[in-house]
């Protein structure tokens, strides 16, 4: 293929193109090449958005600072109690787990196959250990949770 080259002018035009920024799932995204999602990467970082969607996969940006409260009980109930009130949440590791817990259990209920995968990837040192114990601690509380409403 052809490499092109754009002047610094063009290529904030083409950027700008995608007014889109704001949104927290890059599928939304207007024209989804690798400057753009970049932008829109960017732009959620510097809100402190650490978490984005494309689609079903959840990216991640290191934040380089401390985020505990991102994993608050508080904000853990906001997501376990989500499914009462079907509030559009911003995405997050919690919102994840609670996707493959709840589909597992519908699939349980229609006697389908309730098999689900999480998989958490990333670089030497990114966190795929802690998001691991995140996801495992939610997984617990909503299994905790599930079994409080159905005893």
């Amino acid at each position: 293929g052809e490499v092109i080259s754009l002047s610094d002018d063009m290529l904030q035009e083409v950027l700008m193109a995608n007014d889109e920024t704001d949104s927290d799932d890059l599928i939304e995204l207007t024209h989804l090449h690798e400057p753009a999602v970049v932008a829109a990467l960017q732009k959620r970082y510097a809100a402190h958005a650490i978490y984005t969607n494309t689609g079903p996969i959840l990216l991640a940006l290191n934040p380089f600072q401390d985020s505990s409260s991102l994993y608050s009980d508080k904000v853990m109930h906001c997501y376990l109690n989500n499914h009462n009130t079907n509030a559009k949440l911003p995405p997050h590791v919690f919102g994840v787990a609670d996707a493959a817990f709840r589909s597992m259990m519908r699939s349980l209920d229609s006697q389908s196959c309730p098999d689900q995968t999480i998989l958490v990837s990333g670089e030497s040192g990114a966190g795929k250990t802690v998001t691991t114990k995140i996801v495992l601690n939610y997984l617990a509380a909503l299994s905790h949770t599930n079994h409080k409403h159905t005893s």
